[in-house]
């Protein structure tokens, strides 16, 4: 089985900006509610992830980088306990008139897909909308504050 979330916004920002947001990962803490992140950004490279939300358990996750193309996309995917459900997970910056398309999708494939997601789905849609939110409020201040000291 399949299942395939996404969830967008527009953010008042660059895609470069947004970009700089995204993997500024020391700096999640302060704006991103629903995730933490160490590791190198790397093509190839093993992450350590944890998914903190309200409406999920705490969820650490270990997730292997394997797109890095700056200013356009973050992808990683993750393989759970016995390989029972696999996610890549994209983070795509689409140029827009009013500044950036910030794009967050997930696929998910395994044998316990159905029954999971089935139930978690709508959690999980609601974590993306809330770092999406985040990013909104936090690449166009960022971009405000280069402008000024600029």
């Amino acid at each position: 089985m399949t299942w395939h979330l996404r969830a967008e916004t527009t953010v008042g920002a660059s895609p470069s900006v947004v970009w700089s947001v995204l993997v500024d990962v020391e700096s999640y803490p302060e704006w991103n509610p629903v995730l933490r992140v160490r590791g190198d950004l790397a093509e190839g490279e093993r992450l350590w992830a944890l998914l903190i939300d309200r409406d999920l358990p705490p969820t650490p996750f270990r997730p292997a980088v394997t797109r890095v193309d700056p200013g356009r996309e973050l992808r990683w995917r993750t393989t759970f306990p016995l390989g029972t459900v696999t996610a890549e997970h994209s983070f795509r910056m689409e140029p827009a008139p009013e500044g950036t398309r910030f794009v967050q999708s997930e696929w998910f494939e395994g044998s316990l897909v159905d029954p999971v997601l089935r139930r978690l789905s709508g959690s999980v849609r609601r974590v993306f909308d809330r770092m999406n939110e985040a990013m909104a409020v936090r690449a166009p201040h960022l971009a405000d504050a280069d402008d000024t000291e600029g």
